[in-house]
């Protein structure tokens, strides 16, 4: 059985386990082809799983695709966070607002989605934390309906510390 709770200060209600996409596009827990990987998408909603993480950099965007074809006729039962901030050139960030919005824009065609439950910025230095433009822009789109809620992503162990704090007291997420 699988328990359900509130996700942080936001009205999603997501299933205590979550579906990281990144098993099924990184290669580390073997190869998966995209049928076999919907078919375990959707077998985790199957068994009561509604919430599910991704990234527009796994594979290319590969996860978002996988999660639009489990979920094309569910997509308001299901939860999906994605994360945005890395540039497809080695690894760089880039928190601009137009970056933002581009990341955005090519997450939402790959999801096959007009909204994302849960956007994500993906490492953000001190530097993006501090930048205005950049959480106007996720206002902007917040606003807009592209997004329903924002937060930032972190991990593993310490890194990122400073800014999580920050943002949580600049922004209270």
């Amino acid at each position: 059985m699988v328990n359900y709770r509130p996700l942080g200060k936001t009205e999603l209600e997501v299933s205590e386990i979550g579906f990281g996409t990144w098993t099924l596009t990184s290669g580390r827990w073997g190869a998966f082809s995209p049928e076999k990987a919907v078919e375990l998408l959707q077998y985790a909603y199957s068994q009561g799983i509604v919430y599910f993480d991704t990234s527009a950099v796994q594979a290319g965007g590969l996860g978002e695709k996988l999660l639009a074809s489990a979920f094309k006729d569910k997509r308001e039962v299901v939860v999906i966070s994605t994360k945005v901030g890395y540039t497809a050139e080695g690894g760089k960030r880039d928190f601009s607002p137009e970056h933002l919005r581009g990341a955005v824009d090519a997450s939402l065609a790959r999801l096959e989605s007009s909204y994302i439950d849960v956007l994500q910025l993906h490492h953000p230095d001190l530097a993006a934390v501090g930048n205005e433009a950049m959480w106007q822009v996720l206002e902007d789109m917040k606003a807009e309906g592209k997004i329903r809620y924002y937060g930032l992503a972190f991990g593993p162990g310490p890194a990122g510390l400073e800014e999580g704090r920050v943002a949580m007291r600049k922004r209270d997420i």
